[in-house]
């Protein structure tokens, strides 16, 4: 084991994605380095509905990233070369130039916010020894991903108070339970934006189609995938709060649609630089279409304050507006994009 330096960050960017922390904290340490935005341009455009409840992105897995090296080390072998010691471990982990990221107990970490005593997926980028802290990362404010600092002592106690019970419940990756995860830059270049894979995958975001090759593909089947099953989804939540108000509510229902035109923007904002997409009237539809999603959302949170059902019961109507203007925005980007204008 390397000796350990008296302070040591790891790079990181404020992310274009925070739907879920794996996608935030691979997308903090690629958008850190120069070039990779363009090919990250080329994700976050198919959605899916994982049995029809869960949503997601459909074309980005941070494992097979070409910019990144992956691994994936078992707890034993910490317990065994490290004495369990995962402080001493993240912070050889950082001198060698690799994130980490493990299950961590949240009631441990302050951090956390949101209260509780849950499981969830910690990123470690950096340490300070004089101060005893580590640079952390996650959706530590209901679902708003920061940067944050913990103890030594805080980071030990979350990550030894982890049971292998808990771990089975747990409802994410099952690449995370019983492990710690590293990711490092490759040194790899980064693969250039390509437009006619963009417009393919617009095509399945509009028809609700399996991701066209290039991604990574499973049996999707039990799944609903694009543009209409994402909305029908949220409003679907809303429908059940309205019907029953302790109906179980997810904001990455909501978050999603709107990050999704987010996204969009910051992508034909790079077409526009680099005369791939010369229609200035697109852009403006599709921002306006994204500060309605934005309104939108808010909406939804309003009503947690107000309890008042007309809200929903507007917010509905309105998602199902904002739908046909997704659709219509999408199906007109798509043509032009064939078009080659």
């Amino acid at each position: 084991m390397s000796v350990t330096r008296k302070e040591s960050i790891l790079p990181v960017s404020n992310p274009m994605v925070t739907l879920y922390a794996a996608h935030a904290n691979a997308l903090s340490v690629l958008e850190s380095r120069p070039g990779t935005v363009p090919w990250l341009l080329n994700r976050f455009v198919q959605t899916v509905c994982w049995q029809k409840a869960w949503v997601d992105y459909l074309d980005f897995n941070f494992r097979d990233c070409p910019m990144l090296n992956y691994q994936r080390i078992d707890k034993t072998f910490i317990a065994l070369k490290w004495d369990n010691d995962i402080a001493a471990f993240a912070k050889n982990a950082i001198d060698s130039g690799y994130y980490v990221s493990f299950l961590v107990k949240t009631r441990f970490i302050p951090a956390y916010i949101h209260g509780g005593d849950h499981l969830h997926e910690l990123f470690v980028y950096g340490y300070d020894d004089d101060a005893r802290e580590f640079y952390i990362a996650d959706n530590f404010d209901y679902g708003r991903y920061q940067f944050k600092k913990c103890t030594y002592e805080e980071l030990d106690e979350g990550y030894s108070h982890t049971s292998a019970q808990d771990e089975r419940k747990f409802y994410g990756a099952p690449q995370a339970k019983g492990a710690i995860q590293l990711i490092s830059f490759s040194g790899a270049d980064a693969p250039a934006f390509d437009p006619g894979l963009f417009a393919e995958s617009l095509e399945d975001y509009l028809l609700g189609t399996m991701p066209t090759s290039g991604f990574n593909l499973f049996d999707y089947k039990p799944h609903a995938y694009g543009c209409s099953a994402v909305y029908q989804v949220a409003i679907g939540n809303i429908r059940e709060i309205i019907d029953k108000p302790d109906a179980f509510f997810d904001i990455r229902r909501f978050q999603i649609l709107w990050e999704h035109k987010s996204v969009m923007l910051t992508r034909l904002g790079y077409m526009a630089e680099q005369r791939m997409m010369e229609d200035a009237r697109i852009v403006e539809r599709y921002r306006d279409l994204e500060r309605k999603l934005h309104r939108a959302r808010g909406m939804i949170l309003k009503y947690f304050f107000t309890q008042d059902k007309s809200i929903l019961e507007e917010a509905a109507a309105f998602y199902q507006t904002l739908l046909n203007m997704d659709l219509e925005c999408s199906n007109d980007l798509l043509h032009r994009l064939k078009a080659g204008s």
